[in-house]
């Protein structure tokens, strides 16, 4: 950072300061409120991942996928097999599960460089729990529109993935063998060892997470007031996407397609709060955020085509009216709303699906392999 730079950012934390002791009422709820979403839901539906999949790491299970599952992620995404998981988790758990297993995965030796860097691309998404229940069903008081912006915002992390697919870097051949012969080394690391390693780098991880969740939740309460509703919520959305999307949702002048459409966008971005986060996993790592930025502005803008397109279809070509999608504003979204224990029952039961899904792939590919020999 220039000089310059130092000043302007030196001078910007003075004035923050300055606030948080001028108003301190306002950030001391803000941090309440977010410390609240932590405790209740973050730490509960987050954690038992990150603990799973640490522990799938060490076992060695992304060994076994790559040399099962390569024959399907080169061609689509130019990956690993190994990456099924990274896609996978990403896109059940939430941010920034993904970024972590990218990483992981670079560390342990089962992807190179470039290819973590691909998966962060299109790895790192929001999670059903969130868009589906948090938005759908508590900000804009409608299930439909949850799994809307659910679907979209999966195809876009998809079609992201696919575009990625030609990112390398200079030297690196453009595309490389469809298939990954990845020694299964065996793992001489005890059963109660991985465990308690996987759980000390997931509290780590954690407590990243939620440090920058109570940040962020003040930088926004301390963002100036534009004297738009729509400017404010999208710079609110911007800084942190709960925040900026309870302000879309409350809009009332806004039409339906082009609001959820700019909810889409932002749930896709994901906002510098995750971006923030994101940087503070993969630091040390040696891989570069510029992909992950790059790839997470793509996929905002094609979730918002999509979930425009969707609803547009929805409310002309089946003949079915905006009122239908038209959320009930009483409701607002809190983190009590959902009990951390159904969280976290909820986050076990999808680790084991997302397993489950896992193991039938594999053994299709294995199948299909047989044949072809």
């Amino acid at each position: 950072m220039s000089k310059i730079g130092k000043i302007l950012f030196g001078l910007t934390i003075l004035l923050f300061m300055a606030m948080l002791v001028i108003y301190p009422a306002e950030f001391l709820e803000a941090g309440r409120e977010a410390v609240r979403l932590c405790l209740d839901v973050i730490i509960p539906s987050l954690f038992p991942f990150l603990v799973s999949v640490g522990i799938l790491v060490k076992l060695g299970l992304p060994r076994y996928m790559s040399r099962n599952l390569s024959p399907l992620m080169r061609p689509l995404f130019n990956i690993p097999g190994s990456g099924a998981l990274a896609l996978v988790m990403g896109l059940i758990s939430g941010y920034p599960l993904g970024a972590k297993i990218a990483r992981e995965l670079y560390e342990s030796g089962d992807c190179t460089k470039t290819e973590a860097e691909r998966m962060l691309a299109f790895c790192n998404n929001s999670g059903p729990l969130f868009i589906i229940g948090a938005v759908g069903v508590g900000m804009l008081s409608s299930p439909a529109i949850g799994q809307i912006l659910y679907v979209s915002h999966v195809l876009s992390a998809i079609s992201v993935g696919v575009l990625f697919k030609c990112y390398h870097k200079k030297g690196e051949p453009l595309m490389l063998p469809v298939t990954d012969i990845v020694p299964c080394k065996k793992n001489e690391q005890g059963i109660v060892s991985c465990i308690g390693d996987a759980v000390y780098s997931a509290a780590q991880t954690m407590a990243k997470i939620c440090g920058f969740v109570i940040l962020f939740a003040a930088v926004v309460i301390a963002v100036p007031n534009f004297g738009n509703d729509v400017a404010n919520a999208a710079v609110a959305g911007i800084f942190e996407i709960t925040e900026g999307i309870l302000r879309l949702a409350a809009l009332r002048t806004m039409p339906l397609p082009v609001k959820l459409a700019v909810i889409s966008f932002v749930l896709a971005f994901s906002g510098l709060s995750v971006m923030a986060q994101v940087t503070a996993i993969i630091k040390g790592s040696g891989l570069s955020m510029l992909p992950y930025v790059i790839g997470k502005f793509t996929a905002g803008i094609i979730s918002a085509g999509i979930t425009y397109a969707i609803c547009t279809l929805l409310s002309l070509n089946l003949g079915l009216s905006a009122q239908v999608f038209a959320p009930r504003y009483e409701i607002q979204y809190t983190a009590q709303r959902i009990p951390p224990a159904n969280l976290f029952m909820n986050s076990l039961t999808a680790v084991a699906w997302a397993l489950a899904a896992i193991v039938v792939v594999i053994a299709i590919m294995r199948t299909r392999r047989k044949f072809k020999s």
